[in-house]
Parts: C-alpha cells; structure tokens; sequence
C-alpha cells in the first residue's frame, strides 16, 4: 500500500512538474521577442483565427503557430478587422494585444476646398481606405456638398459607410453654428459650391450677384455649373447649347445639387450677402471685375480689347 502511495506521489511530482515546465515554456514563448522585417497583414471582417495565424507563420511575425492558436482556442479573443503593419523586435503576445486592441494601420487625408465627392471617393480607394467600386458614381449626387472638407485619420481598409459617415458627422458639427433648416441648408450649400468654384477669394461680390440673379429671375450664366456636369474645365462653344440642368446658360435658378464640398468660407458668404446692385462678373489674368449693368461689362472689355 505505502509503495503505491509512493508510486502516485511520484508520479504526480512528475506530472507537475512537466505541466510546470509546460506553462514556463508557453508563458516564454508568449514574451520571447523575434526580430520582424516590416510585414503588412489585412484581416478581414470574420475571418478564421486559425487563417490569420497561418499567415502570420507564413510572414515570419510569430514562430510556432500552434501555440498562438492553443491560445485563441481557450482566451477566445476577438480581432478587429484591418490592416495592420509588424516590424521590429515583437512577441506573440504583442502581437495578441495589438489584434485584440485594433491598433489596425491609418493614414492622415487632407480633402482640399472645393473638392468634388467623385474626387473624394478616388482619393479613399487609391490610399485602401475603402475598395474600388463599394460606392457607385449615381450616389455622388446624394453626398456632393456633405463632405467636409479637412484632414482626416483613416484605418486603412476602413469601409466605405465608416469613412463616408466620418465625413457627413464633421460637416455637421461644422453646420451647428448656422441652425439652417434643410430647405435653406440645401440652398446655401449650392450657392456655396458656386461661390467655390468661380471665386471665394471675392466671394461676398460673387454672392451679391448670385443672389440678386436669383430675386429677378436671372440665369445665373456661371460656367463652373456646366464644368462640373461635363467633368472638365475647358468648354467649346457648342457646350453651352447643352441640354442639363447644370447649363445655368439656358436654364434659371440653381443647379440640382451641389457642384462641389465648399468651404466654411463660402459657406458663410452664400448665408450673408452683401446689399447691392452687383449682377455682372469676369475673370481676366487671375483677376475678377463686376459690374452692375451689362452695358458696363462690355465697354470694360472693349476698353480692354484697345489696350490689346
């Protein structure tokens, strides 16, 4: 009876001891550092643990991909999805914090005043922010004038909605301190696209004009309109015979929707025009003249035209 007693006691020490030896090895496993050459990993939105951990393997970011899945079997611990960049001296178990905590790879975008939604989508998908073709050319109408031009952070291989919905949530912080209703916001935003696209630099006179077109009944005869619906910026004279809505040659008061993202400037001088009799306005050498009549605007350019 004693020898078999011994025997157990033994044979537990012995047990012990190897599941101790065990645990040492996997909790040096888990903090033994490797030296990683910069590895891009992407991880998808439900994919398999087991998948990732291979290609970890595969990379060279972890050894014995075994033990990191031993422990996502037991820990079931959930990994954000998206790009994330290994480099350096790194353990297993940074690795694990750095998935578990979605430290995913990010880029610093900067939307320029004036930049049109078409143009915003192409920047997203060029810099992996959101994959070509998740947002279809028929909703840039919908979102043209939305999106606020800035600096953003973006996850590489964010999405489209995220991204997008980033965008429209800082326009509409910046909104706040006008309290438009959506009728006037929707104007003041056209007109703002406008003021953009042909002059912001003089945009309270380019505003003035505008908005005295509009109480007469005016066409607004501005050629941005009509370079935003034929996507390019030198017209032929046969472009403005077009049959468009953005033909504002042809057809009165505003475009359908906004011809670009304009800024906060352009914003406030669309919302606050100046009281005047401004209705007439050229661009000539980087230079914007106005006039009150059109008489006036064509003695300037035959004046101009002598000089020449």
């Amino acid at each position: 009876m004693k020898k078999i007693l011994i025997i157990q006691i033994a044979f537990g020490i012995v047990i012990t001891a190897s599941l101790g030896l065990v645990l040492l090895k996997y909790i040096s496993y888990f903090h033994q550092k490797i030296d990683v050459a910069e590895v891009r990993v992407v991880v998808k939105k439900n994919e398999p643990v087991s998948k990732l951990i291979k290609e970890l393997g595969k990379k060279g970011v972890i050894r014995n991909p075994s033990w990191l899945w031993y422990y996502y079997k037991v820990a079931k611990t959930n990994i954000q999805a998206g790009v994330y960049r290994f480099s350096g001296k790194i353990s297993p178990f940074d690795v694990v914090k750095k998935l578990k905590e979605g430290k995913v790879e990010t880029i610093s975008l900067t939307f320029p005043e004036g930049i049109t939604a078409q143009e915003v989508i192409r920047k997203l998908e060029e810099n992996k922010v959101i994959e070509r073709g998740a947002i279809g050319k028929e909703i840039y109408p919908f979102l043209e004038g939305y999106l606020f031009p800035d600096t953003y952070q973006f996850k590489i291989g964010e999405g489209a909605r995220k991204a997008i919905e980033k965008m429209i949530v800082r326009f509409q912080q910046k909104m706040k301190r006008f309290g438009f209703a959506d009728k006037q916001l929707r104007e003041n935003l056209i007109i703002a696209s406008l003021i953009e696209k042909e002059s912001v630099s003089d945009g309270a006179k380019v505003s003035e004009v505008i908005h005295n077109r509009l109480k007469l009944n005016m066409p607004l005869g501005l050629d941005s309109a009509l370079e935003y619906a034929l996507g390019r910026t030198r017209l032929k004279r046969s472009d403005f015979y077009l049959d468009t809505p953005y033909n504002l040659y042809k057809r009165k008061g505003l475009p359908p929707t906004p011809i670009c993202n304009p800024s906060l400037k352009a914003i406030e001088y669309s919302n606050d025009a100046p009281s005047g009799n401004l209705l007439y306005f050229l661009s000539y050498n980087g230079s914007t003249f106005f006039f009150t009549n059109y008489r006036k605007e064509k003695e300037w350019i035959r004046t101009r035209s002598r000089r020449n």
